[in-house]
């Protein structure tokens, strides 16, 4: 069950997806709800730091400061208008430094919301694939175009049989057991391997002790785009949430994705709730 929900928030268009379908979530479980605002502290080269003067400082930092208000004061007239509890809560950091602030904030949190970046925005500080590596728990991604009308009533699970697909399913296991539909993918891999020797069946009996109703569909997975195919099924099957592990692993602070990761974040239609 969830029971403390964290979500980003900003001053942009995209921000009000976020919200609005964690407000949902919250609503459906009961559930606190947190809305944190990042503050972007001054990082400034020693060439350029040496020609700040305190007044520009103070200036840029009263902005920033008064643009984290606007976003949360957006954010609690939201709130206000549903029956939920919720808080607010800022901090401040690099841009470089935000995916590790939330991060840090998520581990108090039952589930993370973000947002998936906006190729138009102007400023994107906030990379999905970064808050996923260091979260240590499940971080539910949001597109910027939007979310169906629906929240987690068809849901698909892309299975594999790895670490972070089984972190996945555990971890979305609330909205798993109030869903109507649930459906397993699995690409058939070249041999069975952890998949045993019917790809799909051990996940589905799993979850059918949960009192699940799955689906289990096993496509062929040789020679395919893994990532292009999971949308495409999404978008057939009509599902509002794909569950997935986050595959890739940090170096020197970069996450670096495996394809169907990075095919999922950059182009999904649904939400997505991940884990690594």
């Amino acid at each position: 069950m969830y029971r403390d929900l964290l979500v980003e928030v900003d001053g942009s268009d995209a921000a009000i997806h976020r919200i609005d379908y964690s407000m949902r979530l919250a609503r459906r479980f009961d559930a606190h709800l947190t809305g944190l605002c990042l503050i972007r502290a001054l990082a400034l080269p020693p060439a350029v730091g040496t020609y700040m003067t305190a007044e520009l400082e103070a200036q840029i930092l009263d902005d920033e400061n008064k643009r984290a208000e606007a976003a949360l004061e957006r954010f609690r007239k939201a709130a206000s208008s549903e029956d939920i509890e919720f808080d607010t809560r800022t901090d401040r950091g690099t841009p470089q430094e935000h995916a590790d602030i939330v991060s840090l904030h998520g581990r108090y949190a039952d589930l993370t919301v973000i947002g998936q970046p906006d190729p138009e925005a102007i400023t994107t500080s906030l990379d999905p694939g970064d808050v996923v590596m260091a979260a240590g728990g499940p971080v539910m991604i949001v597109p910027h175009i939007g979310t169906p009308k629906t929240t987690a009533e068809n849901v698909m699970i892309a299975w594999n049989a790895s670490r972070e697909s089984a972190r996945a399913v555990r971890d979305s296991m609330p909205l798993l057991e109030g869903a109507k539909s649930v459906e397993v993918v699995c690409f058939r891999p070249e041999t069975t391997g952890s998949h045993g020797d019917l790809p799909g069946a051990d996940i589905g009996l799993h979850l059918s002790r949960h009192g699940i109703d799955v689906d289990v569909q096993i496509i062929e997975g040789r020679g395919i785009d893994v990532g292009n195919a999971l949308l495409s099924h999404v978008a057939d099957r009509g599902s509002d949430l794909l569950v997935m592990g986050c595959y890739g692993h940090s170096r020197l602070r970069e996450a670096v994705l495996g394809g169907a990761t990075r095919t999922i974040l950059s182009t999904m239609t649904v939400p997505v709730l991940t884990v690594h």
